[in-house]
């Protein structure tokens, strides 16, 4: 697969970690319809009123449990205690904060966040997006999605760098491990994007309630967003030692973490 390293400029990713309220069943399928139907539907009128304001991409992802388990059972690290996860693609992190601090989010997006996700130990994190491989296209100004897309499976990787290594030789690294993932593996045959998600700043990740401190804010350098047509791209066994051999290099082994989950794109004004 052939594809160019590139930075989206002026492009902002914000990655909002949550567990579902447990007022709700234990039904994940209620869990999953609420945000689909209710949850987007307020927040996209909200950005509609408000004329996008910098909006780039919004999207669910949702956990894929059957995947999460099968990663588990094979002794692989998994990210646990997180029920769903939004994404906002931003062209500023201004207009991400004059968006999420409107009135018009706390009267009508908060009531509805309230009903489906615990907002105390939700984590918020800022990032810069660096995309490389990009092969696939969808059209612009998408509508409102009706489910989960069938044509996308994600995997999220996080890691925090080796001690005492500095990020600018973590980035250096980083730059040729999404080169040998992409060009020299079969995982890399299918991939369709490879996104390295760079904090904008070292304090960019935060509770989205400032003043709690119910869950400790986890210490991740970065997270890796990897888009296949099914999660069969991500198994190849041939795979694993030259990944791991080159990780090794420059993660430390024991806070790295993946995650596998389904995503609907829900507003897009982007050709990516």
């Amino acid at each position: 697969m052939s594809g160019q390293n590139s930075v989206l400029k002026n492009c902002v990713r914000i990655l909002v970690f949550f567990t579902k309220n447990p007022l709700l069943s234990d039904s994940d399928e209620e869990f999953e319809r609420y945000r689909l139907d209710i949850h987007a539907r307020a927040f996209a009128e909200l950005v509609e009123d408000k004329k996008g304001k910098g909006l780039v991409r919004y999207e669910q992802l949702h956990i894929n449990s059957e995947e999460q388990a099968k990663l588990k059972a094979w002794g692989l690290p998994v990210l646990e205690g997180y029920d769903g996860i939004d994404s906002f693609d931003f062209e500023s992190l201004e207009q991400f904060h004059e968006l999420w601090s409107c009135p018009e989010y706390a009267s009508n997006v908060v009531p509805e966040e309230k009903k489906f996700m615990i907002r105390e130990t939700a984590l918020v994190l800022c990032l810069s997006v660096a995309s490389l491989a990009v092969v696939n296209r969808e059209p612009k100004n998408q509508p409102v999605s009706v489910g989960i897309r069938q044509d996308r499976a994600r995997m999220l990787f996080g890691f925090r760098r080796k001690e005492g290594m500095r990020i600018e030789e973590m980035k250096e690294h980083w730059v040729e491990h999404a080169r040998l993932a992409c060009e020299d593996t079969r995982m890399g045959q299918e991939v369709t994007k490879y996104d390295r998600l760079i904090f904008t700043a070292p304090d960019m990740i935060k509770h989205v309630v400032e003043s709690s401190a119910i869950r400790p804010l986890p210490e991740w350098d970065g997270l890796a967003q990897l888009d296949a047509p099914s999660f069969e791209a991500f198994k190849h066994p041939e795979d694993a030692e030259p990944l791991n051999a080159d990780v090794a290099k420059w993660q430390a082994v024991d806070k790295m973490f993946m995650l596998p989950v389904n995503v609907a794109t829900i507003i897009t004004n982007y050709n990516q």
